[in-house]
């Protein structure tokens, strides 16, 4: 963010000079993320994402922001999951899509990107993700990681990340099955938003 002081002085009424200057602060801390993985969550590890808990200005000349979040080849979104929440008078509240932001998922990346956030205003992302090991199997800083962040910076202050090293555990009371399964979702894309296809059938 830019900010301008400017300077003058009159003497009897006359300008005798003017001055300004610019300085260019990163804000610090705009994104934060927590994640948890454990008997109780699996077979998920649920995620959360702090943005601009200052509710700073982040982008000059616009009333939005935007958002890449990124996962590691053992982790699959659980698209239902996503909930876009802003902080206001006190309490949260939900966010409706497309009104209130625009979602989509870069399927070849493994990424939810997120447009037409709100800006100068402090929201909080939680969704899950599904791991995709078998029981044992090793979730590690490559196959695991979970990267957050907002667009239009290289700063560190607008990024964040959530690594798991740990083992593939298998959910607590949940009884072992020699059938696999798989979770389907079906959407199309309308002026930059998933939109689901409820009711679509496979043949």
């Amino acid at each position: 963010k830019d900010f301008v002081n400017n300077a003058s002085a009159t003497y009897e009424g006359n300008n005798i000079g003017s001055d300004s200057a610019t300085v260019h602060l990163e804000p610090q801390d705009v994104v934060s993320k927590s994640g948890v993985y454990n008997i109780e969550t699996a077979p998920y590890a649920e995620y959360t994402v702090l943005v601009n808990e200052d509710a700073l200005d982040l982008v000059d000349d616009s009333n939005y922001i935007s958002a890449t979040d990124t996962m590691g080849s053992a982790l699959s979104y659980d698209i239902t999951s996503v909930k876009v929440q802003k902080y206001e008078a006190g309490s949260w509240t939900e966010l409706t899509r497309p009104t209130g932001y625009k979602m989509t998922y870069d399927q070849a990346a493994n990424s939810l990107i997120f447009n037409n956030l709100p800006d100068e205003t402090y929201l909080k992302i939680t969704y899950r993700a599904r791991v995709n090991l078998g029981e044992g199997e090793a979730l590690n800083a490559e196959n695991a990681t979970n990267a957050f962040s907002l667009s239009g910076s290289v700063s560190d202050a607008v990024k964040a990340e959530k690594g798991f090293s740990v083992v593939a555990v298998k959910p607590d009371a949940w009884a072992s099955s020699s059938i696999g399964r798989i979770n389907l979702y079906k959407y199309w894309t309308d002026n930059g938003d998933m939109v689901a296809l409820n009711g679509s059938k496979f043949r």
